[in-house]
C-alpha cells in the first residue's frame, strides 16, 4: 500500500505543479496580449516562439513577464 500511496502523492504534487504553470501562462498572456494589443493566441504564439528562440520553456517566458510586470507595477505610473 505505500507505494501506491507514494505514487498517488507523486501524481497529485505533478498535477498541482501543472495547474500553476498554467495559471502563470495565462496570466503572462493576458499581459501580453494587452500590452501589445494584439488578441490571446497571438500573444501565445509570441511567447512559444520566444521560448523556441531562446531555448526555455514557455513557463520560464511567462514567468519572467509576470515578473517584470510586477516589478514595473511596484515603480508606480510611467511619466511620457
Amino acid at each position: 500500500v505505500h507505494g501506491y500511496e507514494q505514487r498517488l502523492l507523486n501524481k497529485v504534487s505533478k498535477l498541482e505543479e501543472t495547474l500553476r504553470s498554467r495559471r502563470v501562462i495565462e496570466r503572462a498572456v493576458k499581459l501580453l496580449a494587452e500590452l501589445r494589443s494584439v488578441s490571446d493566441v497571438e500573444a501565445y504564439d509570441q511567447m512559444r516562439r520566444q521560448a523556441t528562440n531562446k531555448r526555455l520553456s514557455i513557463v520560464e517566458v511567462a514567468s519572467m513577464i509576470v515578473n517584470a510586470s510586477d516589478v514595473l507595477d511596484g515603480m508606480g505610473p510611467i511619466n511620457r
